[in-house]
């Protein structure tokens, strides 16, 4: 996550971004570390929500712009959580569905109705 000073990052809200390097953030209670290759997912409010912990980090407004809403990072995070909550996986042997066949699924509703697919330009007509 290396940037020059005056440049901002641009994520996408419900995207997934990977540290590129150890990092640490407070929040005001505590220090939380993120360690390199650790993964979070960009809130729709503001915070980063790291995956490996049950903590949310405000972006600071001065280094992050938010633009457009990920589909890709959002149906990765629902797959995850379900299969976290409710063992999806578990609960899909037997059928002809997995979690990426799912995780593909919920990424084309998202797209239709107007999320972006992450890593794939937009087509014009």
């Amino acid at each position: 996550m290396d940037k020059g000073k005056d440049e901002k990052f641009k994520w996408m809200a419900g995207g997934i971004i990977e540290a590129t390097e150890e990092l640490e953030f407070s929040n005001g209670e505590e220090t939380i570390t993120i360690h390199e290759g650790d993964r979070a997912i960009v809130g729709f409010d503001g915070y980063l929500y790291p995956l490996k912990t049950a903590v949310k980090l405000e972006i600071g407004a001065d280094d992050v712009t938010l633009e457009g809403f990920s589909a890709t990072g959002l149906a990765s995070f629902l797959v995850g959580w379900l299969d976290g909550a409710v063992d999806l996986e578990n609960c899909l042997r037997g059928t002809a569905l997995d979690t990426d066949i799912l995780r593909d699924a919920i990424e084309k509703a998202l797209v239709a109705i107007g999320m972006s697919r992450e890593g794939v330009e937009e087509e014009t007509d």
